[in-house]
């Protein structure tokens, strides 16, 4: 197992993998996610992933099924989110 790293401002993103996957796409899966969760929340800081815990696992969700990297179109990503927020 590797472990593959990678800092934002103040927030760690780490996520271990096997020797067969491919590093640098896990680099590519965190810029993705930090600029979905940019996209969705306006800024990525520790505070806000806290208190929006709950959206932030959606769209890790819907980016990563069963493991693989399922959906990197930001705004597919978000489109749930958007139709639950415009429900409210």
């Amino acid at each position: 197992m590797t472990l593959v790293y990678k800092l934002y401002v103040n927030v760690w993103f780490i996520v271990g993998v096997s020797h067969e996957e491919n590093e640098l796409a896990m680099f590519e899966l965190f810029q993705n996610l930090v600029e979905t969760l940019k996209t969705y929340l306006g800024k990525v800081t520790e505070v806000d992933i806290i208190f929006n815990m709950d959206r932030v696992y959606m769209i890790i969700d819907e980016m990563i099924i069963d493991g693989q990297i399922a959906e990197t179109c930001s705004s597919r990503i978000l489109v749930p989110l958007q139709l639950m927020d415009a429900a409210k």
